[in-house]
């Protein structure tokens, strides 16, 4: 049986073809917890390196995608944009608006 264990992943990968992913996972995330990965833009700081290339490419300097059909709130996340309407809106249909 194949078995080995993946650095970012708390439980050992048991299957061949799962192992491709952990490998490929390993490879972009660094397993270093004492890296900091400050981002060039901003004073955010990072432990993962695949965190900073997130917010890079998602939340830095970029206008809010999302928008609240029922009030102006906007927000870089759909999820925060369902818990807002969850929250403040609680009769209303769970649906967001993609602002481009």
């Amino acid at each position: 049986m194949f078995t080995d264990t993946c650095a970012t992943v708390t439980r050992g990968v048991k299957c061949f073809s799962h192992m491709g992913f952990y490998r490929r996972r390993r490879r972009k995330c660094t397993s270093n917890h004492h890296a900091k990965y400050q981002c060039p833009n901003c004073p955010c700081i990072f432990v993962w390196k695949c965190t900073l290339r997130r917010h890079l490419r998602n939340e830095c300097g970029k206008d809010p995608r999302f928008k609240c059909p029922y009030c102006d709130y906007c927000g870089k996340w759909k999820a925060n944009i369902t818990r807002h309407i969850t929250r403040v809106h609680k009769n209303c249909s769970n649906y967001v608006l993609i602002t481009n």
